[in-house]
């Protein structure tokens, strides 16, 4: 078998693996929110995020019984080469996934590159994010997803933790510190992150997730991060429905043009 170096590899490796079609496929740069994957000229969104094992065990846990659950709390934190519309769209993104219930209103506060949004669900579930792009350039994304419903509560992080840790924590003679995180023993060397990105990209490939949700699950965190650009703008809540797909484009499009996405009154 030939190295794996990258998550397409990975994907191919696996489609042999369980005897399934390779697929000529490419996945595409970010367009500032996502990458996309390609496949005979369809765009699929690739929301690598949903793949992550800790992200699926929470969705796991909250579709076992939706009608329990109380509240979602984020606190996600990034490095400064990453733009805050980016990292609203992920985390809004992550709790239209866990929660399996599209959000309805929200209301956004912004501060040079750090947010708090407070947004409802159609099913009645509130969420509590609060985001910042304030670390050093390529910092490791520090989260905490929290899913609070009526038979307790499930969390992405050790409890006792206070960041993310890495499988083998290395500290250098100069001091330096890195972690390394190992991925699926099939996929090695990829790491963790490369890991679950390509189990991703073979459930894309391969049928076991459906192209069409992903492309309505876009569409959906899109117009949740307009209406939250635009709350943080106006100082209101805004509903979702509000806003028409003309005004949800030229909003993002927008925002994405702004550098480092710092949010000033009449910009939008």
């Amino acid at each position: 078998m030939d190295i794996l170096r990258t998550p397409e590899d990975g994907a191919r490796y696996l489609l042999s693996l369980h005897c399934e079609e390779i697929k000529d496929f490419s996945l595409t740069p970010s367009d500032g929110l996502l990458r996309h994957v390609e496949i005979g000229g369809k765009l699929i969104p690739f929301p690598e995020w949903r793949f992550d094992p800790r992200i699926s065990a929470l969705y796991n846990y909250g579709s076992e019984c939706p009608e329990s659950i109380s509240a979602l709390n984020v606190y996600s934190f990034f490095g400064r080469e990453t733009s805050l519309c980016a990292a609203m769209y992920r985390e809004l993104d992550i709790a239209d996934y866990i929660l399996g219930s599209p959000i309805v209103k929200v209301t956004a506060y912004v501060s040079g590159e750090a947010s708090n949004l407070i947004a409802l669900t159609e099913s009645g579930t509130a969420l509590n994010l609060e985001l910042g792009c304030t670390m050093a350039n390529g910092a490791k994304n520090q989260c905490n997803h929290r899913l609070i419903t009526k038979r307790g509560m499930a969390c992405d992080m050790v409890v006792d933790t206070q960041t993310v840790s890495g499988m083998l924590n290395v500290f250098t003679s100069s001091g330096d510190e890195y972690s390394l995180d190992a991925g699926d023993i099939d996929l090695y060397p990829l790491d963790f992150d490369d890991s679950f990105r390509a189990f991703g990209l073979r459930a894309i490939i391969g049928g076991i997730v459906c192209d069409d949700d992903l492309i309505m699950s876009d569409l959906r965190s899109r117009a949740t991060l307009a209406a939250a650009l635009v709350s943080a703008e106006r100082g209101e809540s805004v509903k979702v429905s509000d806003l028409s797909r003309e005004q949800i484009d030229a909003v993002i499009r927008t925002a994405l043009s702004v550098s480092g996405f710092r949010t000033e009154r009449g910009a939008l």
